[in-house]
């Protein structure tokens, strides 16, 4: 390996380690799904602090992510949209592509970087300056075939996403054969799109009133297949959060909770649900009203125990990963009981100061 303090970015490297490993994707295709413990977990995965690389500069394209991580990512901040945009230039009336994103604050545009390097250097990074954000975006119909699809084949999404995915793909061969230049490949096509994600827009319900049936895949039995999946799911939909209220039985006064939050929407509830037995903590929690719902847990000793070992072991990156770092401190601190003390909750206090939204610092 080389020595990162030979031409790398340190404290970059020390974030993204945890999940970066060597440049054989197969070798993780059939580990075994688990169900039970955690140490199992780690006695089954690979090793967690593999590196390679072949560039001299140490560029982020020469790393590789795990591919289960990029699942997960993906199914947490992944989109898999058909755009279908009036042009008369085009036979049938409609430009028509099919469009891989994902879209992330400017803090962790090293995370696209590395999901560009794990996907061989297709697709591009635009930054939206008016919102902050940074967006990869793959629509090139070649790479679509030759890097896209065969990875989510082989890697298969387990969120209601992959209902998205099979319709995106469906929708892609047909663009692939020219059928969207027909009438009737285009309606075909418009479908589809009904189907994923929001649905149509409301000049494309006018423009066609009447569609073919169209069936999509609803996933009722998730299995969670790496603990990877888990630690790309939460550096995308996870939150480390410490919440400090005031209670009037302590000498500080002040009550210190740490929660770990997973949240998506309602129809990814059997999911949710997954996360209490693979991790054998937390509960599920439907926020009324919202149409969102959320795994969470916030007992001290599951934290200790269960949550921080697992994160520890498979570790998100970008900004969340020095979010973790910090609620990892904070938890040390009230499992001493230094939150009962006036020091030891200003110590939180600071800290609190610095993590998730008041971060100001990116990768």
């Amino acid at each position: 390996m080389r020595d990162v303090n030979n031409g790398f970015n340190q404290p970059y490297l020390e974030m993204l380690l945890p999940v970066i490993t060597r440049l054989n994707k197969k070798q993780y295709s059939t580990l075994p799904v688990h169900k039970e413990s955690l140490a199992t977990i780690s006695e089954l995965a690979p090793s967690k602090n593999l590196l390679s690389s072949s560039s001299k500069n140490g560029g982020v394209g020469s790393f590789e992510l795990n591919p289960w991580f990029v699942t997960g990512f993906v199914d947490a901040e992944g989109c898999f949209t058909i755009s279908i945009i009036k042009d008369p230039r085009y036979k049938a009336g409609f430009r028509v592509e099919a469009i891989f994103s994902i879209a992330l604050h400017k803090k962790d545009f090293a995370i696209l970087e590395l999901i560009q390097g794990f996907f061989d250097g297709v697709g591009k990074i635009k930054y939206e300056t008016k919102r902050d954000v940074v967006s990869y975006v793959i629509r090139s119909k070649d790479q679509i075939a030759k890097v896209l699809l065969p990875h989510f084949d082989l890697y298969p999404l387990i969120s209601q996403k992959q209902g998205d995915y099979l319709l995106f793909k469906q929708a892609y061969k047909l663009i692939s054969n020219n059928a969207h230049l027909t009438t009737e490949g285009l309606t075909e096509i418009v479908a589809i799109k009904a189907q994923i994600n929001l649905g149509l827009p409301s000049k494309l319900r006018v423009a066609f009133p009447i569609l073919p049936s169209v069936t999509r895949l609803f996933i009722t039995d998730p299995v969670i297949p790496n603990p990877y999946w888990i630690a790309g799911f939460t550096s995308g939909e996870g939150s480390f959060y410490v919440k400090v209220s005031q209670s009037l039985s302590t000498n500080s006064g002040s009550q210190v909770q740490l929660f770990f939050y997973i949240t998506q929407h309602i129809r990814d509830k059997q999911l949710l649900e997954k996360l209490i037995s693979f991790f054998g903590a937390g509960r599920y929690h439907v926020m009324e009203g919202k149409g969102w719902a959320s795994y969470e847990c916030s007992k001290i000793s599951d934290i200790i125990l269960k949550i921080i070992p697992f994160f520890t072991e498979y570790s998100v990156v970008g900004v969340k990963h020095s979010d973790f770092e910090d609620w990892c401190k904070i938890a040390k601190l009230v499992e001493a009981k230094s939150h009962l003390t006036a020091k030891g909750l200003t110590e939180i206090l600071e800290i609190k100061r610095g993590m998730n939204k008041l971060r100001v610092s990116g990768i």
